[in-house]
């Protein structure tokens, strides 16, 4: 590091001593099979032109395995960078191929990079410098004696150049931008502790620990760079510029944050930044290039695909497969299928760098909006990596950070765009919607999960797409209830789209929340087969017209899950293979191996056609999907490109159940009647003839009244637009009348019920049910014909009806009676009390007790006569319990009559403390400037939501005491936390600290909890334990 010092030194114009002379700019040889051979010019000086001389000659080896790898021969372009505001490798213009000249030799170190060769037979710890003989003065840096074999392993040309030039672009570009960011810093790592920190890049170019051939790494001290290969992949050499930019990603957190690698959330945070750094390098890049160069690398496929947002501009890694497709997709993370864009969907990501994708939309969304860029996003996320990532931060605090770290003018526009990956500070959460949805194509499920409200309490409901209402509801407006539109499908217009939901609930609050979708109808494996189709093609009824060996199409008639699928040829297909695949998942790619489900037909020798269920369509939702048809000579993969074949997508409207046409009928005889109902399966309108014994005897009508007196038999016809499409038959065998009968012997307001029938058909149950007509319209489910009684408890005419039930033979007869209770006795009546002195001893008193002539109680077993009938009779039991209690009462006529009643007796209730409650704190702050002390603040009876004021810039709590409500204070135990960062979030480094903070112009919040040994060990997050109570104040200048 001491060039990098002395350098950065004479930047900031401080004398130091010269070293400039032992670096120098050299062209050299970069690129690998995507970019090109890219050939790199220094500056031109007095000893040398600059030009990469020996690169533009150079001839890229070819022979059938490279032929077949890289089927289009890479072409050379010329590179000129040049950067002069960076702050670093000033003297050469800011042109990032640095070298170091000593004794004849060349090495690939500079003030910020060291690029380590791993030497064979060498310790790691004795690893040295990359070199080159420069017996004459610095020269290109141009070795082609493991070219054959670098490229056709790996797709590169000099590997250890790529990862030099490129580590040292992103080594620039952190140093300019944390120069601009901190510009009174006069250091790139103070010893003292600076506001940022650079160190030398330590970086080995084809090395992987444990032999982890195709895996990159930051292992704290290295960049570990994988030599790549195509074994058992095709992966090109890791000295692309992504995987150099992100790999230094991590490195920049190592030296400038707290954050820790370790949990999915933290190190999902890392993989993000890291993600973000590899775009903002190759931003950095591309935009320092000279485009108006002969040649320009500018203007290769790669390059203007990097400037292209519609195409790989948003790509991450799209260097690193031989294919040329990308590791990640930051615009629409979810292409890789195993990624999210949104923290609601945590869940469903295994790993950190799929759980990353969450951040890397936001990032997106914020880099693309109006008056930012890619830079002055990536700034952000280095002020916000420097100044608020914590140990464990995860992606919610992550995502608060940034914004913590915004200006106050940009603060709304990021808040929202964080909000629309799902990311919401614990202040707004109370506004925030919760909401599922589920993606199809170009359709949307949505369904309101929010349990914080009732459906009454819903007063308006919007949902909109790209700001355009796609619903709005409002209660009593003749809409519907909100239950029915709270979930519902939404046609999504082609592309990326923004979907909100928000709700205004009766007592004025608004709810709203946001996700954002990806539209589509195609698959994204499109095998651009040429040639004209061999034969067109009909889906179960539906004529599709096929032209071309490779085409889409939409089927307009509805599939259904249950149904056959039958595809016929109108050309003989001569024995060939039919394969169709089902994008069940809706990602819009057909997996196509052995284990996935996708595939769900196959068929050799087939000829004219074939017909097979949709498997495993009977567990995903209704809805559009795709399906592929591949005909083929022999089977072959979903995308795999043949001319000799033909390929038709497919876009079909899924639906549940079946559309096969049939009929069915029921029949329910009640007493001398039997009710025919008819069911149709199948779609469309269906009306019902009916015949009896071969006979009409209806039309147009599902349901058929009559009375039978002999086996018939019954047919139905099922007929859509007049034409029968279905009939069942089936014979009706009458159950002869039982003869019901019921009797009811009145006694007092008591009924004595008996029934009496002819006997059941042999083998054949009966369920007596009652409905007795009283008051309460008592009903009661009885299993035999066994005498009962009913009490209806007053006088007056009840209609008491019993219905037998023959479930076996779909049968019921029914009957009824009237019942008249005349002169009834009042209803008897007991209340209970407990004495409030001893609630073992409980108080009985019996209403309009003068009526009875003698009173008698039956408690525990035990009969007592209650003696004194104008006084309330008590009864003492030894313990709390449910207990059965009989009282007998005589009426003046002698009549006796007796109810039951369980009590409750119940232990007496335990003393409750009085909820804890903090009155006011006491708290001693001390102030200070910047090393010594200002003033101490003694502040005595601080009330909840007060604000202490501070004399200088920076204060620490030395102290809190708690008062409270609580008069034992020996049981009392407290917690303060102080939001040192102000971020809105209390964490737990930040409680009971006495370091130091400062006020920057908004005062500091501080949450005081107070709980007892008996409510909790201890409280967490500014969260009082149950029982506790919370008091907040602050401390401002």
């Amino acid at each position: 590091m001491k060039y990098l010092t002395t350098v950065v030194l004479g930047i900031l114009g401080v004398n130091a001593p010269s070293f400039a002379t032992q670096y120098y700019a050299v062209p050299a040889l970069t690129g690998n099979a995507n970019m090109g051979v890219n050939c790199i010019h220094a500056p031109q000086t007095i000893n040398s032109s600059g030009i990469a001389t020996k690169c533009k000659q150079l001839t890229v080896p070819n022979n059938p395995r490279i032929a077949a790898q890289f089927p289009v021969p890479p072409k050379h372009y010329t590179v000129e960078f040049n950067n002069p505001d960076s702050p670093v490798f000033s003297e050469f213009n800011g042109y990032p191929m640095i070298i170091e000249h000593s004794s004849g030799k060349c090495f690939l170190r500079n003030e910020l990079v060291n690029t380590v060769e791993p030497q064979r037979n060498v310790l790691p710890s004795e690893f040295t410098s990359f070199e080159y003989d420069c017996p004459t003065g610095p020269e290109e840096s141009f070795d082609t004696s493991r070219l054959l074999y670098q490229y056709t392993v790996s797709g590169a040309f000099q590997p250890q150049n790529d990862a030099h030039l490129f580590a040292s672009v992103t080594m620039q570009m952190a140093a300019h931008y944390f120069a601009e960011l901190y510009p009174q810093q006069g250091e790139l790592c103070p010893e003292w502790g600076g506001q940022y920190c650079l160190k030398q890049l330590q970086q080995r170019v084809g090395y992987s620990v444990e032999g982890q051939k195709y895996s990159s790494d930051w292992d704290g001290e290295f960049v570990n760079l994988a030599e790549g290969g195509s074994v058992v992949g095709q992966f090109s050499h890791a000295s692309s510029l992504d995987i150099v930019a992100h790999e230094i990603g991590h490195a920049l957190l190592s030296w400038n944050s707290e954050l820790l690698y370790q949990g999915e959330e933290p190190s999902a945070v890392q993989e993000a930044f890291s993600d973000m750094t590899a775009l903002a390098a190759r931003d950095y890049y591309i935009r320092h290039i000279d485009g108006g160069a002969a040649n320009s690398f500018l203007q290769s496929p790669m390059a203007l695909a990097w400037q292209n947002s519609a195409q790989k501009m948003w790509w991450m890694g799209t260097g690193f497969n031989f294919s040329g497709n990308p590791l990640r997709y930051i615009a629409q993370p979810r292409f890789d299928l195993i990624s999210i864009d949104d923290t609601r969907d945590l869940a469903e990501a295994n790993g950190p760098h799929q759980k990353a994708g969450a951040l890397n939309k936001f990032f997106y969304l914020l880099a693309t909006s109006e008056q930012w860029s890619v830079e002055r996003a990536y700034k952000l996320a280095l002020k916000a990596a420097n100044n608020c990532f914590r140990r464990d931060s995860g992606i919610n605090e992550a995502g608060m950070c940034f914004q913590s770290q915004a200006d106050y003018e940009d603060k709304a526009l990021i808040g929202e765009l964080l909000r629309q990956v799902g990311i919401v500070s614990w202040q707004s959460q109370s506004e925030h919607l919760a909401f599922d949805i589920e993606r199809q194509l170009d359709e949307l499920r949505f369904s309101v999960t929010d349990n914080r409200f009732s459906n009454n309490q819903v007063k308006r409901f919007n949902v909109s797409i790209d700001g355009v209402p796609y619903l709005a509801w409002q209660k009593n407006s003749g809409q519907g209830s909100f239950n029915k539109v709270k979930a519902g499908r939404l046609s999504v217009p082609l592309g990326a789209a923004l979907v909100e939901l928000e709700i205004q609930l009766s007592n004025g609050q608004t709810l709203s929340a946001a996700r954002h979708v990806y539209s589509a109808d195609q698959a994204r494996c499109q095998p651009m087969i040429i040639g004209d189709a061999m034969t067109s093609l009909r889906v179960n009824d539906e004529p599709l017209n096929v032209t071309k060996a490779f085409e889409q199409l939409a089927v307009n008639t509805a599939l259904y899950s249950q149904d056959l699928l039958t595809l016929s040829f109108n050309t003989h297909l001569n024995n060939k293979v039919v394969t169709v695949f089902a994008d069940l998942d809706r990602d819009r790619v057909f997996e196509d191996d052995n284990n996935s489900n996708e595939l769900i037909f196959t068929q050799a020798d087939s000829s004219e056609g074939a017909s097979f269920k949709l498997l495993g369509a009977e567990q995903i939702n209704e809805g559009p999907m795709l399906l592929r048809v591949r005909i083929d000579d022999k089977q072959k993969g979903a995308c795999e490109v043949d001319n000799g074949s033909q390929v038709v997508d497919l876009k079909v409207n899924l639906k549940s159940g079946s559309n096969l046409q049939s009929v069915d009928f029921s029949s329910q005889q009640v007493n001398d009647q039997i009710t025919l109902t008819a069911q149709a399966t199948g779609q469309g309108s269906h009306t019902f003839n009916w015949y009896f014994n071969g006979n009409l005897e209806a039309e147009n009508t599902d349901t058929l009244i009559r009375a039978f007196t002999a086996e018939t038999l019954v047919q139905v016809d099922s007929l859509r637009d007049g034409q029968v499409v279905a009939t069942q038959q089936k014979k009706v065998q009458p159950v002869a009348s039982l003869d019901l009968k019921i009797q009811c012997a009145v006694e007092g307001t008591q009924c004595l019920f008996s029934t009496q029938h002819l006997p059941l058909p042999n083998s054949v149950s009966a369920r007596y049910f009652w409905q007795f007509g009283d008051q309460v319209d008592t009903k009661d489910t009885r299993t035999d014909t066994s005498n009962f009684i009913f009490d209806y408890q007053s006088s007056g005419q009840y209609n008491a009806n019993l219905t037998v039930y023959l479930d076996s033979l779909n049968a019921q007869f029914t009957t009824s009676t009237v019942v008249n209770i005349e002169n009834a006795k009042p209803e008897i009546v007991f209340n209970t009390t407990a004495d409030p002195q001893d609630p073992m001893r409980i108080l009985f008193s019996v209403e309009n007790i003068d009526l009875y002539k003698k009173v008698f109680w039956s408690v525990e077993q035990k009969r007592y006569e209650q003696s004194d009938l104008t006084r309330e009779w008590d009864y003492t039991f030894n313990e709390a319990g449910t207990y059965p209690v009989l009282l007998t009462v005589i009426y003046p006529d002698d009549t006796p009559k007796t109810i039951r009643k369980e009590i409750i007796v119940e232990p007496a209730a335990p003393v409750t403390q009085p909820n804890l409650q903090i009155l006011s704190i006491h708290t001693d702050v001390m102030s200070s400037w910047y090393l010594w002390s200002c003033d101490t603040n003694y502040a005595r009876n601080v009330l909840p939501d007060s604000e202490i004021k501070s004399d200088c810039n920076n204060a620490q709590i030395n102290s809190v005491l708690v008062n409270t409500n609580l008069e034992d204070i020996t049981l009392l135990r407290s917690d303060y936390w102080v939001d040192r960062n102000k971020d809105g979030i209390f964490s737990q480094d930040e409680k009971n600290t006495n370091l130091s903070f400062k006020f920057d112009g908004s005062r500091v919040p501080v949450c005081v909890t107070a709980y007892t040994l008996e409510q909790a060990g201890s409280s967490s997050a500014c969260i009082a334990p149950e029982g506790g109570a919370t008091f907040n104040f602050y401390i401002n200048k």
